[in-house]
């Protein structure tokens, strides 16, 4: 197989340094969220009809978003793991059939520990902190040797993505601490 996780998720901390003031140890974050990914990418990426998924990821936002103002003593990151599973439900498209559901997943899950967890902002470049967070749980989820063309173009057009449906009110953007 791979690398021991305990060696990743060491990794993903330096990755996220320097933390923000207050933001706690990352590294049962990271596990939960490496968790996700394992749990429900090998899911998504058998479904076929993508319309239908997309419309059922909206629907569910919508619900979704109208539980968390009925219940407002949960902390926005109560609800982040169905968010970020209706992120990428939502998401899934054809446009770029060579990315993979479960590149986008990892690429989402960088950026969203790099806005709980780093004092710097998420960028998509090649060789930035946030892609190599999500080569690196791409690594802990598969096992596999990182795919760096794969996982930058799944980051990129996730962080456009999550900026556009942002400014359209369709979800609301990933929680920052």
């Amino acid at each position: 197989m791979g690398r021991p996780l305990a060696e990743i998720v060491e990794d993903i901390v330096f990755c996220l340094e320097p933390l923000k003031p207050g933001a706690g140890d990352p590294r049962p974050e990271i596990l939960k969220r490496i968790g996700w990914v394992q749990e429900y990418g090998p899911e998504l990426a058998r479904r076929r009809n993508m319309a239908v998924i997309r419309k059922h990821a909206l629907d569910a936002a919508t619900a979704l978003a109208a539980l968390q103002r009925q219940l407002p003593s949960f902390g926005p990151w109560q609800f982040l793991q169905w968010e970020a599973l209706l992120r990428v439900l939502a998401n899934v498209e054809d446009r770029h059939a060579n990315i993979k559901v479960i590149h986008r997943f990892c690429a989402f899950q960088a950026i969203a520990l790099v806005r709980q967890f780093s004092k710097e902002p998420a960028v998509s470049t090649d060789d930035e902190d946030t892609h190599s967070i999500a080569q690196l749980i791409f690594e802990a989820v598969t096992g596999k040797p990182r795919s760096k063309a794969g996982l930058l173009r799944a980051l990129k057009e996730m962080m456009a993505w999550d900026k556009e449906t942002s400014k359209a009110g369709k979800l609301p953007a990933v929680p920052t601490a």
